[in-house]
C-alpha cells in the first residue's frame, strides 16, 4: 500500500482491508481467462512439460478443462522478454465443458492507504518495486519493510504464481504528472528452457503494444482510464483518486492458496494490535465465496486473551506492579564500548513499555490446574513483540520453566526504523547480531538491549510468582518422627496402620508421546501407544459387564502403570484368535485423538495417524460417552459451539479400534499427527476399555 500513518490527510478516514472470494463461472470467467491472458499461460505449461521447473504444482487452472488452449493463433496477451508468447485463451466455443467448472479469485482490497505511486520511468515507481523489484529498501517511515521480498508471500498465494494490482493516488505534478491511477500484471515461474531458447520465467500483464522487443525491462504499465477500464473488466471496483478512501491497492490473486479460516486466523494472530489499539480505526473483513462476510475477533481466541491485556494496560504508558499484572517502561540506551563505557549520548530516552500479565490458578501453573504440564503441550512464557505499523512481529520466547507468563512489548516510534531495520525478509525476529553485515551494528545493539531487557523483567515477574518457601521450622516429617521417637523414647508397640488396597484397572495405558520439529519448522506428536492388561486383571462372569473406560492424556495423568520392556520392532504380540490357551484373553476397544488446546479446555481436533498392531481392526461405532470428547466443539470463524460428527475417519480425529488383548501382551499403535503450527498447543488422547 502507501502511506496511511505518514499522510495528515488520510489519518482521518479508516483504514480498511477486504479479503474476498469469488468462485468465477460462465461468461464472467470467460472474461477474466480472456483478459488474463490464461491460455497463454496454459500453452507455455504444457510445451514446457515440467511443471515442477516452472514452480507449480501438481494440478491447477492451467492443467484442467477451464482452459483451451491452442496454437493457431498469433494473438497475445502477456509481453516481456523474459517469457516470450505463443496462442491464445480458449474462449466458451472451444470447449463445452469448461462451463462445468470455477475459477478461484481472491481480492484483496484496501483502503485510505496513499496507493503505490511514483514515477514510473527508472524503476522508481511503489508499484514497480512491489512487483518487479528484488531487494529494494527505502527510507518510508513506519512502514513494513523491503520492496520486493513482500511479493514473494503474493506469489505464495496463488497457485499459478500469478497477480494484477491496481492502484490510485494523488497526482504528484513535479516527478509523475498526470498519472494517478497504474496497473500491472505479474506472472512468476521458474527459470526454463524452450526450442533451445531460456527464459527466466518472469512475464507481464502490460500495455506495450506488439510482441516486446527486449528493450525494457519496466513495462508500460496501464494508466488512467485504459488501467480503470481493465480492472473492471478483472472485477475490482474502480477508484477514484480524488477520493481518499479510494487511495490504496487491490490485488487479484488467480487461485489462492489460503481459505477464508485461514486468512481469519493469520489477522487474529498478527494483527490483533492494529484492530485494538484506540488510535487506529482499522477493520478487516473476510468474505467467503457464499457471499457471507466474517470480521477477525481476536478477542474470542483465548490464546490471545492475555496478549490483548498486556498490550491494553501497556499502552496507557503507566507502570503498574500488581500480582496479575505488570508494566514497565524500558529507558533509554546508551551506547557502549568494549570496555563496557558509555561512549554516546542515548539515542532515545524510552524503548518502549512492556506489560505482563500472569494467571493464577491458571495457565500460569497448568500443572496445578488441570492442564497437563509435562504432556506433549510445550509450554512457555511468550511476549509479543510490537512495532508500527501495530503489528506483532513475533511472539519472543522469554522462559520455559513454571510460572508461566504472557506479555506485548511496544516498541518506542523513536526506535521504529532501528528494530525494522534488524528483522529478516520475512520480518519475524529481531536480530541481535549483524555478521552478515547488512544490520548496523548500533542497530543491532538496540535489538539486544531490548530483548535482555524484557527477559529480565519477565524473570523477575516470574520469581515473584513463585510462592515463597515455608521456613525450617514450620517443614514437619511424620515418618521421621516417629522413627526418632522409638529410637530415643522406645519402641513399644505401635498401632498397626491400615495400608490402603490400590485401585485395581483392568487396562494398563502408555501414550508414549513425543514432540518433534518438521524441517519446514512446524510441530508433529509421535510415537507408541502401548495397552495391556493389569496384572491384577479378573474377567467378568458377566458379557454385559464393561469395565469403566479411561481418558488417559498423554503423560500417563491418573492412570497407576507398572513398566513393560518394549519387544523392539513396534508390533506386539497379539493375535487375532480368541483362544485363551496360554493366558486370559479379552475383547477391547482403543479410541486415540488429537485435539488443540486453548488454556485449560480442549479445541478442534488435529488428524492423527495411527498404524495399529496385528489383531486390531478399525471401528465405525463411535462410543459418545467417551472422556476424549467434550461433546462440543468450536467453530474457529463464529466462535459457536457445534457438535461433533460420528465418523471416525482420519480427516475427523477420533480413531477406533477393537480387538483382542491376552494377559502378558502389549498392543503397540504407532501414530503421528499432521504437522501444525508452533504457535499452537497440541495433547494426544489415548483411552481404552475392556468389552
Amino acid at each position: 500500500g502507501g502511506g496511511h500513518y505518514g499522510s495528515p490527510s488520510l489519518r482521518s478516514v479508516p483504514f480498511k482491508i477486504k479479503f474476498q472470494f469469488v468462485s468465477a463461472s460462465g461468461e464472467h470467467r470467460e472474461q477474466i481467462v480472456r483478459e488474463l491472458g490464461l491460455g497463454e499461460l496454459a500453452e507455455r505449461v504444457n510445451r514446457v512439460q515440467s511443471r515442477r521447473r516452472l514452480g507449480l504444482s501438481g494440478s491447477d487452472c492451467l492443467s484442467s478443462q477451464i482452459l483451451t488452449p491452442h496454437t493457431d493463433s498469433t494473438s497475445t496477451r502477456y509481453t516481456g522478454s523474459h517469457m516470450g508468447s505463443n496462442g491464445s485463451i480458449g474462449t466458451s466455443a472451444d470447449s463445452e465443458t469448461s462451463h462445468a467448472h470455477s475459477l478461484k479469485l481472491l481480492y484483496v482490497t484496501e483502503e485510505a492507504t496513499g496507493g503505490m505511486h511514483g514515477p514510473w520511468s527508472g524503476g522508481r515507481s511503489k508499484l514497480y518495486l512491489a512487483l518487479c523489484g528484488v531487494g529494494i529498501t527505502p527510507d518510508t517511515e513506519g512502514r513494513g519493510g523491503s520492496y520486493g521480498y513482500g511479493k514473494a508471500g503474493l506469489i505464495r498465494g496463488s497457485k499459478i504464481r500469478s497477480l494484477v494490482a491496481y492502484t490510485a493516488f494523488h497526482e504528484r505534478p513535479d516527478s509523475d504528472p498526470g498519472v494517478t491511477r497504474r496497473l500491472l500484471g505479474m506472472t512468476y515461474w521458474g527459470q526454463h528452457n524452450l526450442d533451445d531458447v531460456s527464459y527466466t520465467g518472469s512475464a507481464r500483464l502490460d500495455n506495450a503494444t506488439g510482441n516486446a522487443t527486449g528493450s525494457s525491462d519496466v513495462g508500460v504499465p496501464f494508466c488512467n482510464a485504459a488501467a480503470d477500464n481493465l480492472a473492471f473488466k478483472l472485477g475490482m471496483d474502480i477508484r477514484d483518486p480524488s477520493v481518499l478512501p479510494d487511495l490504496g491497492t487491490t490485488v487479484l490473486l488467480v487461485e489462492p492458496t489460503v481459505k477464508p479460516e485461514d486468512i481469519i486466523k493469520a489477522v487474529e494472530r498478527y494483527w490483533w494490535p492494529a484492530l485494538y489499539d484506540p488510535l487506529l480505526d482499522f477493520h478487516v473483513e473476510v468474505v467467503d465465496e457464499s457471499g457471507i462476510t466474517h470480521h477477525p475477533k481476536p478477542n474470542m481466541n483465548p490464546d490471545l486473551r492475555p496478549f490483548i491485556a498486556a498490550y491494553n494496560e501497556a499502552i496507557t504508558g503507566q507502570q503498574v506492579t500488581r500480582e496479575d499484572i505488570r508494566v514497565r517502561k524500558l529507558t533509554g540506551y546508551k551506547q557502549k564500548n568494549q570496555n563496557k563505557r558509555v561512549v554516546a549520548k542515548p539515542r532515545c530516552n524510552s524503548l518502549g513499555v512492556l506489560g505482563i500479565v500472569a494467571q493464577r490458578p491458571g495457565w500460569s501453573y497448568p500443572e496445578h490446574s488441570g492442564v497437563d504440564a509435562d504432556s506433549v503441550v510445550d509450554h512457555r512464557s511468550l511476549v509479543a513483540l510490537v512495532r508500527q505499523p501495530r503489528m506483532v512481529v513475533e511472539y519472543y520466547d522469554a522462559g520455559r520453566t513454571p510460572p508461566y507468563v504472557r506479555g506485548a512489548f511496544i516498541a518506542d516510534d523513536a526506535i521504529n526504523e532501528p528494530m525494522r531495520s534488524t528483522e529478516p525478509k520475512s520480518h519475524d525476529a529481531w536480530q541481535t547480531t549483524s555478521s552478515s553485515g547488512d544490520i548496523l551494528d548500533e542497530h543491532a545493539n538496540i535489538a539486544k538491549a531490548v530483548l535482555t531487557r524484557i527477559k529480565s523483567h519477565v524473570n523477575a515477574y516470574r520469581k515473584d510468582l513463585k510462592p515463597q518457601a515455608k521456613p525450617v521450622d514450620h517443614i514437619r516429617l511424620p515418618e521421621f518422627d516417629r522413627i526418632m521417637q522409638q529410637l530415643f523414647i522406645g519402641g513399644g508397640k505401635t498401632s498397626h496402620i491400615p495400608v490402603p488396597i490400590p485401585d485395581v484397572r483392568d487396562l494398563s495405558i502408555r501414550p508414549g508421546g513425543q514432540l518433534g520439529v518438521t524441517p519446514d519448522d512446524r510441530l508433529v506428536i509421535s510415537g507408541v501407544a502401548e495397552i495391556q492388561l493389569s496384572d491384577g486383571y479378573m474377567p467378568c462372569d458377566d458379557a454385559h459387564d464393561i469395565s469403566a473406560a479411561r481418558d488417559v492424556p498423554s503423560d500417563g495423568d491418573g492412570v497407576s502403570v507398572r513398566s513393560v520392556p518394549a519387544d523392539g520392532d513396534g508390533t506386539s504380540d497379539v493375535s487375532d484368535g480368541t483362544s485363551d490357551v496360554g493366558g486370559v484373553r479379552k475383547r477391547v476397544r482403543v479410541s486415540m485423538c488429537c485435539r488443540f488446546v486453548e488454556q485449560d479446555t480442549v479445541s478442534e481436533f488435529l488428524t492423527l495417524h495411527v498404524e495399529p498392531p496385528e489383531g486390531f481392526s478399525e471401528s465405525l461405532n463411535l462410543f459418545t460417552d467417551s472422556p476424549s470428547s467434550t461433546g462440543q466443539t468450536t467453530d474457529q470463524i463464529t466462535g459457536q459451539s457445534t457438535s461433533p460428527s460420528k465418523d471416525t475417519s482420519p480427516s475427523n480425529g477420533l480413531r477406533v479400534f477393537t480387538g483382542s488383548l491376552k494377559t502378558g501382551a502389549v498392543a503397540k499403535f504407532k501414530y503421528h499427527s499432521e504437522p501444525y503450527n508452533k504457535l499452537w498447543s497440541a495433547k494426544l488422547y489415548v483411552n481404552a476399555e475392556t468389552l
